[in-house]
Parts: C-alpha cells; sequence; structure tokens
C-alpha cells in the first residue's frame, strides 16, 4: 500500500524547511558579526592595556619619565603650596607669570640642563602614540580616556607654557595630551 499523501506532505513543508534555513543563516550571521565586533573590541582594549603596563613601567622610558615628573613635583611640594598661596592674591597676569617662572626652572633643572625637559618630551611623545592609536581604532579610546586623562589634566595644568614654547616651532606638539585633559575636563563638570 503507498501513502501517496507523502509527498503532498513534504511539498508543504519544503517552503518551511527553505524558510528555516534562510533564518538560521541570518541568525548565524548576525552572530559571527557581533563576535567579531566583540573581538575587535577586545583587541582594542588589549592593546590600550599595553600603554597602561608602559606607562606605569618604572623600566620603560615613560615609565621613568613619568616618575622623574612625579618625584620633582613632590620635591616642591612646599614650594608650589606657597607659590598657589602667592598666586591666589595676585591679578591673573602677574600670578601666570610668577607660575610659568617657577614651573621653567623646574623644567630647565638648577643648572639649565638637568631639569625635567627629556622627560615631558617623553610624556608628550606617549601621549602622542596614545592619541594616534585611538584615532586610529587600534587602541579602545574610552578606556585610554578612563586611564589617562586624569593624568594628562594634572601635567597640562602643570606643564601648559612648556608645550605652547614648543609649539612655536611644530603647531600641533603636545596635541595628543592637550586632548586626553581636555577629556579630563569634561569628565569632571
Amino acid at each position: 500500500m503507498i501513502d501517496h499523501g507523502q509527498p503532498v506532505m513534504l511539498a508543504r513543508l519544503l517552503p518551511w524547511l527553505e524558510l528555516a534555513v534562510k533564518v538560521g543563516v541570518i541568525v548565524a550571521g548576525v552572530f559571527a558579526i557581533f563576535q567579531y565586533l566583540d573581538i575587535r573590541k577586545e583587541a582594542r582594549i588589549e592593546k590600550t592595556l599595553s600603554f597602561v603596563t608602559m606607562f606605569n613601567d618604572a623600566t620603560t622610558p615613560v615609565g621613568q619619565a613619568r616618575d622623574r615628573i612625579t618625584e620633582v613635583l613632590w620635591l616642591n611640594e612646599k614650594q608650589l603650596s606657597k607659590l598657589q598661596r602667592a598666586i591666589n592674591t595676585l591679578p591673573p597676569s602677574e600670578a601666570a607669570l610668577l607660575r610659568q617662572r617657577f614651573i621653567r626652572g623646574l623644567i630647565e633643572g638648577p643648572d639649565g640642563e638637568s631639569g625635567l625637559r627629556k622627560h615631558l618630551n617623553d610624556v608628550i611623545a606617549f601621549f602622542e602614540s596614545l592619541s594616534i592609536c585611538t584615532k586610529h581604532g587600534l587602541c579602545d579610546r574610552r578606556s585610554a580616556e578612563a586611564f589617562f586623562s586624569e593624568y594628562a589634566a594634572d601635567f597640562w595644568r602643570n606643564f601648559e607654557q612648556f608645550v605652547s614654547d614648543r609649539r612655536k616651532w611644530a603647531s600641533d606638539y603636545g596635541a595628543g595630551i592637550e586632548a586626553f585633559a581636555e577629556t579630563d575636563a569634561k569628565g569632571s563638570r
């Protein structure tokens, strides 16, 4: 006995099976895209964390520069506090000039050569690399901002004049650290 209902039933199921296969392919494709994007984001975060490691490692040039700048600022903490109190009583133009002279003394050092100039350049070069990495999507911008914007803002407050002086010869000098400093200023509002 031959059941002639089977081919009819199969003919009815075939469009539904084709639809299920198409939906499955679409769902798999969407899932693959999300996995790909997630893997790319993880890679950007990993690259950003390599910058964090480099920045915090006292054996790297930028780590040594960061440590030396911090050390000099701490060694001069009393003078900086005294200067800040004096600045608060002066007109803005005089206050800015007094602060610039003090910071310039830290940059040049007592002998005009042993100061922070090389260390400042190392930190600025680091931030230029980090900025390029984030601009081109190789590093994760949000992670980089979370890790570095506060340091950049502190650096900028102390050494903006140093950067401005260099911009007379290289107009984009320090643009990376300035961008991260501005990010911190926006976040603290």
